[in-house]
């Protein structure tokens, strides 16, 4: 039997709604106002960037349904932070450094609409973790569900990382990334990396045999130029990349960060 809400409880109900009303608009205007100062170049890098997006999920009939997910994601997280049903995920021990991670990547719009919405596990021969990951989004997002078990996750990364024992979590998520690429990019072809006019065809054409959600959220692609000053010809190569290693320490700020980019760059006989 349902409870019947109380007028306060109508009136902080409609209150939260209003709030997120108000800030959807508020959003809106500030994307319009954006879009009214960018520069026909900047329009055009857009778009492409838009369009690349969209071919992540929108596929077939799961069109309507990725786009309804990807409107009423901010309204969702806003509503169960005012009313307080933020669900968790359970620790059986010492499983801090994987439950950090999934939250991270269940932070991620693009990648839980993947799995919401577009990830089809019958076009793939073996996608056990995928499928996990699909049910874990399933029952994470599920306004029923309030504590999520990944006991079942868990046990697939018993060899590698062994209960009740401290791991780090950046292994672990490079290690979830190297096992979804591996299912979900049965192409046994090769990305060649020259021969290509720009950086835009080479990233369309590495994502013909790389299409996993991985490739297309978090890969990035190094472009190299080599320069012979025998001939003077130059030939660019591009290599993709998934994380890049950089020395720690506090004194790093945003502009030494770039000069240290800079100076990975040299030149070749």
């Amino acid at each position: 039997m349902e409870r019947t809400l109380t007028f306060r409880e109508e009136e902080e109900k409609r209150a939260r709604i209003e709030r997120i009303e108000r800030k959807r608009r508020e959003r809106a205007a500030k994307r319009a106002r954006e879009a009214n100062e960018k520069t026909p170049e900047q329009t055009e890098l857009e778009e492409r960037a838009k369009k690349r997006k969209r071919d992540l999920w929108l596929i077939g009939d799961s069109e309507a349904t990725c786009w309804k997910h990807k409107v009423d994601w901010d309204g969702e997280i806003e509503e169960e932070k005012a009313s307080g049903t933020w669900k968790g995920i359970a620790n059986t021990g010492l499983n801090c450094f994987m439950i950090s991670s999934l939250q991270s990547l269940l932070g991620l719009r693009e990648f839980v609409d993947y799995f919401n919405c577009t990830f089809n596990k019958e076009i793939l021969l073996d996608a056990k973790i995928s499928i996990l990951f699909e049910q874990l989004v399933k029952q994470y997002f599920d306004p029923k569900c309030r504590k999520v078990s990944i006991d079942k996750l868990r046990d697939k990364f018993e060899d590698e990382f062994p209960k009740h024992q401290q791991h780090d979590a950046v292994e672990f998520i490079l290690e979830i990334f190297d096992i979804l690429r591996n299912e979900q990019n049965p192409s046994e072809q090769t990305f060649l990396p020259i021969g290509y006019k720009d950086h835009y065809e080479a990233w369309d054409k590495y994502l013909e045999f790389h299409s996993s959600i991985v490739d297309r959220l978090f890969m990035g692609m190094e472009e190299s130029t080599y320069h012979c000053e025998g001939c003077s010809e130059e030939v660019k190569r591009y290599e993709e990349f998934l994380n890049i290693s950089l020395p720690s320490s506090p004194k790093i700020t945003v502009k030494g960060f770039m000069d240290f980019l800079s100076k990975s760059t040299s030149k070749e006989e």
